[in-house]
């Protein structure tokens, strides 16, 4: 029997009991939690042991981003069935021999690989986190710790994990239980005589939701203050996993970047925009899973950090998103710290202290003066038990463990006085334990870290605490609302002279609740609201789409200087803050200031760019001016429009259709967007856009654009599902021409490309004897052509990456090694008979065109950035 349960959108999970396969369907962040609430995940116990239930395995989606999230993240699912369900714990009754299996695309396998690889070990050898800038016997102190963790040895992660690749045709997951994908994310699994179809597409207007349901607060923007914003782990089902905002001087800064970001944001009224920056602790999922979301920004979010955590982030994180990790620091703007001393950011002084963990971590203190003294704040976020740490100790510094001195000091820190003090309890092998603070003097001591309420023993030492609650240290004297006020008013009318502006400064600052009305549509307004906190959705009428605006949006302008009703319904996300503006001292001041010129086009232009899909979430105020800015407007046809690669187009009015030789890919509709890929991508542009009718666009200097970080995150999700339509056309419209060179699989380096073409020749080959009935015998003779013609090719490819000192050149050659081991499974099965020979080429096919438009391209793209065509 085969049964298969909706958890979420994007998550299912396929239960095959008969031969104890249970698949996790889809791996968005949290997915543990989604899965342990609808009870897929639950107690058991044998031989009196207690453990937890779950899947064995994992079906990954075959596209990494979906409507800006993570659609694969899979650390804590993998997690879960190792330590959890005991899967790798030796002696453990759930310990068959039968490893975790990771089931997909092959460039999704291979980069999730990687990802929990060093999700697991962080930097994986003393010469990388040398390389951060630390001296040879503290890197050597602090890979020995490391190996420690480790119980001596970072294991390669295909000990532990297996992996199976996922084609168009029907592959053995175990037992009898096949699995095949009909189109891109859609895939049947079939046992016996029963069969379930999934679908891992997200739909364009939905999301992967939180498994916990916050309240919604209002916070006062104080000088320095803390608010709780996350208590628990990455297992417990009611609580964000332990985090902090930290507000110094009227601005937010985070304290780490946990799954499902947004959602605690918009409960806290807080825009992404109004993000600082943040403070790294470590890379572990449940203290970044969430910084997709930052990065879905018109801003580069500053991240402060010790240099061996941002690094190990980095490696991390550009695993996951088939990334250069160049292109990845390129989103952000990474700020070292100097650990162990104080670091001035902005005034507030921060000292990032080493703590014992697996993978390169920091525990955070925050200081700022204020009349006679340091008011100070302590993040102790993944610490280890000083029993633990205690046993770690060596006398030999040769030998995996810590130091006695590191051990002194680490204790010394877990002493250290503090107004307020929050530190992980999570217990177990790698986390706190509340018996190291039962003598701590701070002024208040917050627990967390875990997934459970306190004890009695615990609560003698500390406290939990409500989530958004704020925690003052240096209470605020000044107005920090009119400081916006100044700051959006000067980003609206610029030419203004203050005391023009002056006129606005004695208005009032009305508060909104969540879910209240501005205006309904078609509504006579009397004022117009400058918004200066929090967040605002307008529905138009006419199309019933919704557009977030940010703070520093006016609305009501056209309304208002037009004498018109308004034209869509406004209405509160969150809780708000905003200027309350008559609408007849706007006029005046339009007037008053020859601002009549700039409304007549920015009405139109401004609407045309919030609606348009490329824009229509987190763009400032400020963003949108310089776009309008920067802007030319074009009407064209298919008679006469010539793309230019270093421009962005939106299309205004009209259709325009991407194609490859006359192939249509994708039609772009009035609202959306196309191009960039090689102005904001830097990726070789292999397509061509055709006008249907009569258009009307907006071209946008790409240059420009590829440093807002949003925009360049959409463009790559575009390019990506691009990518695999190609991908899928050519592999499942299998007729004899597909196997022909087509120059859209071209990496732009004429050499492989030449290569390339010969490697489908012989494809092409090997079809004309399958589609012929030759023998096996002679199929397999040209199975050798190929594969001796592949060596020496993937040769020819190593010389040229080594020759020019390719980052990736050898996780490049390992998955040489993998497809030349590959052939000769495939060869080996054709002969037993356990492989169809009438699916051989397609199989070989996809694998191919996969890895030259998803791994080839990689050093392509560096080759060309060094002259090397």
């Amino acid at each position: 029997m085969i049964n298969m349960s909706k958890v979420i959108e994007g998550l299912y999970f396929v239960e095959i009991p008969e031969v104890n396969l249970y698949i996790q369907c889809g791996s968005p962040t949290e997915s543990v939690k989604h899965l342990a609430k609808k009870r897929f995940i639950k107690q058991t116990s044998k031989n009196g042991t207690t453990f937890e239930t779950g899947p064995n395995a994992i079906l990954l989606s075959d596209v990494m981003i979906q409507n800006g999230e993570f659609s694969n993240i899979s650390e804590f699912s993998v997690l879960q069935m190792l330590y959890k369900q005991g899967l790798i714990i030796p002696n453990h009754p759930n310990n068959t021999g039968m490893k975790p299996l990771l089931l997909g695309d092959e460039a999704q396998v291979v980069s999730q690989m990687e990802y929990i690889y060093r999700g697991n070990y962080g930097l994986i050898s003393q010469e990388e986190i040398e390389a951060c800038g630390v001296d040879e016997r503290e890197a050597q102190e602090l890979f020995n710790m490391k190996l420690k963790f480790a119980f001596g040895k970072l294991q390669p992660l295909s000990n532990i994990l297996d992996s199976l690749f996922i084609s168009s045709s029907k592959v053995e997951i175990r037992d009898g239980v096949f699995i095949k994908r009909n189109s891109i994310n859609n895939f049947e699994i079939s046992y016996k005589e029963e069969s379930v179809h999934i679908d891992l597409n997200l739909k364009e207007d939905h999301i992967y939701i939180s498994p916990y349901i916050l309240p919604e607060y209002r916070l006062k923007k104080e000088y320095f203050s803390i608010i709780q914003s996350g208590q628990g782990d990455g297992w417990d089902t009611t609580r964000p996993s332990m985090n902090s905002v930290i507000c110094f001087r009227g601005k937010y800064y985070l304290v780490d970047v946990v799954p499902n970001i947004n959602y605690i944001l918009d409960a806290l009224s807080i825009s992404i925009n109004e993000i600082e920056g943040v403070f790294l602790t470590h890379c572990h999922d449940d203290h970044i899973g969430g910084i997709t979301t930052l990065i879905r920004s018109d801003k580069k979010i500053k991240i402060f950090g010790a240099k061996i955590v941002t690094s190990s982030m980095i490696k991390k994180l550009s695993a996951l998103l088939l990334l250069d990790a160049s292109e990845f620091r390129n989103l952000l703007d990474i700020r070292d710290l100097e650990i162990d001393k104080w670091n001035d950011i902005e005034g507030l002084e921060v000292q990032p202290i080493i703590s014992p963990h697996p993978v390169e971590t920091t525990i955070f203190i925050f200081r700022a003066f204020f009349k006679d003294r340091y008011y100070t704040y302590g993040h102790y976020s993944d610490i280890l038990d000083s029993k633990l740490l205690e046993d770690m100790i060596i006398e030999d510094s040769n030998k995996p463990g810590v130091t006695r001195e590191f051990y002194d000091k680490t204790l010394e820190v877990y002493s250290k006085t503090l107004d307020i003090k929050k530190v992980d309890i999570g217990a177990g092998m790698i986390h706190g334990h509340h018996h190291d603070f039962y003598n701590d003097k701070s002024g208040k001591l917050i627990l967390g870290h875990n997934d459970h309420e306190l004890s009695k023993d615990q609560l003698k030492v500390g406290t939990s605490s409500l989530f958004g609650l704020q925690d003052v240290l240096i209470p605020s004297k000044q107005n920090y609302d009119y400081k916006s006020v100044i700051k959006y008013l000067n980003i609206n009318f610029g030419k203004t002279s203050t005391a023009g502006l002056e006129i606005f400064l004695n208005l009032e600052i009305k508060l909104f609740n969540p879910k209240e009305l501005f205006y309904k549509s078609n509504q006579k307004i009397e004022n117009l609201y400058l918004i200066i906190e929090g967040l605002v959705e307008k529905t138009s009428y006419r199309s019933n789409n919704t557009v977030i605006l940010e703070p520093g949006v006016i609305i009501g302008e056209k309304a208002a200087l037009n004498d018109i009703n308004i034209n869509a319904t406004y209405m509160t996300r969150n809780y708000v803050k905003a200027l309350e503006i008559p609408v007849e001292s706007f006029k005046y001041f339009v007037k008053k200031y020859n601002f009549d010129k700039y409304y007549s086009s920015k009405f139109e232009i401004g609407n045309n760019f919030l609606n348009n899909k490329l824009f229509c979430e987190n763009i400032s105020y400020t963003t949108i001016s310089n776009l309008i800015e920067n802007m030319m407007i074009l009407k064209v046809n298919n008679n006469d429009f010539k793309y230019n690669e270093n421009f962005v187009y939106i299309v205004i009015k009209g259709a325009v259709d991407i194609t490859i030789n006359d192939i249509i890919l994708d039609r772009v509709v009035e609202g959306s967007y196309f191009g960039g890929f090689k102005g904001v991508l830097n990726v070789p542009s292999i397509f061509k856009y055709v006008p249907k009718e009569d258009c009307i666009l907006y071209s946008l200097p790409s240059s420009f654009l590829k440093n807002i970080p949003i925009v360049f995150w959409k463009i790559l999700e575009c390019h990506r599902i691009l990518q695999k339509s190609l991908i899928n056309f050519s592999i499942y419209n299998s007729n004899q021409s597909t196997f022909l060179w087509n120059k859209a699989y071209g990496i732009n380096i004429e050499e492989m490309d030449k290569e390339h073409q010969k490697q489908l020749e012989y494809l092409d080959n090997i079809n004309m004897y399958i589609v012929n009935d030759e023998s096996i015998e002679k199929l397999c003779n040209k199975l050798d052509e190929l594969y001796d013609y592949s060596q020496k090719h993937f040769e020819n490819e190593e010389v040229l990456m080594k020759k020019h000192s390719f980052e990736g050149f050898i996780e490049h050659q390992n998955i040489h090694k993998e497809l030349l081991v590959k052939m000769l499974v495939f060869k080996d099965e054709l002969i037993k008979g356990t492989l169809d020979k009438n699916f051989i080429a397609v199989i070989l096919k996809e694998w191919l065109l996969q890895h030259i438009l998803e791994e080839d391209i990689k050093y392509s793209r560096f080759l060309n950035s060094k002259g090397v065509y």
